[in-house]
């Protein structure tokens, strides 16, 4: 019995020590309607490994809300590539953050509404936070 318990215990510990990844990093954008005017902040958390959280944090005029995250097939020039809004079939956002770093440390990123009928991308720049 002794035996079995010690096994039992040991089994939770690895599955809840393997499912805590940390993440130490955050990746924020700022997008834009047009350049200076602010549409919204996102905020993805990132693993050591480049690994994304399942969620994102989207603060948009104020208001902070928690979006399903799905990542999608990276090309060669993108850092991360995903849909917001991924447990709402039909209504997701595709964000594409570049590889390529400027002189200030920015990466290129661009929020794309295929159901949008004009303004469908609002660009942006990222940053790394720790």
């Amino acid at each position: 019995m002794t035996n079995k318990v010690t096994h039992n215990l040991l089994l939770l510990f690895i599955v809840i020590g393997g499912a805590s990844t940390s993440f130490s990093q955050q990746v924020v954008c700022q997008h834009y309607v047009v350049q200076d005017i602010p549409f919204c902040k996102v905020t993805l958390k990132v693993s050591e490994d480049g690994k994304l959280a399942s969620t994102a944090e989207i603060d948009h005029q104020g208001q902070v809300f928690t979006s399903q995250i799905q990542e999608l097939s990276l090309e060669s020039d993108q850092r991360f590539h995903l849909y917001l809004d991924a447990d709402k079939p039909g209504k997701e956002i595709e964000m594409i953050v570049r590889n390529a770093q400027n002189e200030k440390g920015e990466y290129k990123a661009v929020l794309i509404n295929h159901e949008a009928p004009f303004a469908k991308e609002m660009h942006g720049i990222c940053i790394e936070e720790n």
